[in-house]
């Protein structure tokens, strides 16, 4: 008899004592084999399907921790290093020369750094790959442990493995394909809406262009005078004095024409043609008036026939 038989503290074997211990972090597998509710093709299937998952992840954060983590300890150290550099300034020519070269090359490590941190976004994806395999390991130990949302609290009848092996497979493919729409999807979509808005921009900004160029070409015309003015003076000299029977029955049956307005010629050949603005302003006022003028006298040759009616022509026989 030995010694550790007579001693009574000795630990009683359990049922956990068949499972190996896991070898790494993620080996789930001597765990899926002890799951007796499940059938082995369940089980060959979610061990396969969680190696791969967990491998490829547990690679992709190994090389995106040692980027993430060397480009930041570079720009950090870089940025505080550089202006140091700078400082110091010694007699010697030859030093000096070597901390220009090394002040140079330090900078340029830095921006290389930036500039690939923010073109790939390596630090995005450093967060998202790390974050998405601690989801994976903890959904896997909740249905493992029948815990979380595989404890049965949301159902009647009591959680088993074979049971909540369903869900389970559904919400790790969740993540999954969640994951790729973030990485991969929503990227491409951003590159093709960016390509798809380009051309719009540019017709649109073409289509305002035209609009507004004629709107500028109006404001620069010179107005044209009212049609009808609120204050009539008298004829001008150079507008008829008496209109005789037959022109006036004439008028009055048809439609009287206004003259037509006075050339519209915007300030550049206006400026051109008179020789100074202040003589151009004189001329469209001197306009303004015998138009006003002209229209004033054949209203009032209107308003006279209506009244008094067309006139009754002498008889020449007489």
């Amino acid at each position: 008899m030995g010694i550790t038989d007579l001693c009574c503290c000795r630990r009683r074997p359990t049922a956990t004592d068949n499972i190996p211990p896991m070898r790494f972090q993620d080996d789930m597998s001597p765990m899926f084999d002890q799951l007796t509710d499940l059938t082995p093709q369940q089980i060959a299937t979610v061990k396969h399907r969680y190696h791969f998952l967990m491998a490829e992840y547990h690679r992709r954060c190994f090389l995106y921790s040692i980027l993430f983590y060397f480009l930041k300890t570079t720009m950090t150290a870089g940025s505080l290093a550089v202006p140091a550099l700078l400082t110091i300034q010694t007699k010697d020519t030859s030093s000096n020369d070597i901390m220009y070269w090394v002040t140079w090359t330090i900078s340029l490590a830095v921006t290389t750094a930036n500039g690939l941190m923010t073109l790939f976004k390596l630090d995005k994806r450093f967060f998202q790959l790390h974050g998405v395999s601690e989801r994976l390991r903890s959904e896997t130990w909740q249905y493992l442990t029948l815990s979380g949302r595989y404890s049965g609290h949301y159902g009647k009848s009591k959680p088993t493995h074979g049971n909540q092996y369903v869900y389970y497979c559904s919400y790790i493919e969740k993540i999954r394909m969640k994951h790729v729409e973030e990485e991969f999807i929503k990227q491409a979509d951003m590159l093709s809406s960016t390509a798809s808005t380009t051309p719009a921009t540019t017709t649109k900004a073409a289509d305002t262009t035209e609009p507004q160029k004629q709107e500028n070409v109006k404001s620069s015309l010179v107005p044209t005078p009212p049609s009808n003015p609120q204050h009539p003076s008298t004829p001008h000299p150079s507008a008829p004095q008496h209109i005789s029977d037959e022109d006036s029955i004439s008028s009055f049956d048809s439609e009287v024409i206004p003259p037509p307005p006075p050339p519209s010629l915007n300030r550049r050949e206006s400026v051109s043609t008179v020789g100074t603005y202040d003589d151009t302003v004189i001329d469209m006022e001197k306009e303004k008036k015998t138009y006003a003028k002209t229209s004033a006298t054949r209203t009032a040759s209107r308003i006279n026939l209506k009244t008094t009616g067309p006139l009754s022509l002498p008889d020449q026989g007489r």
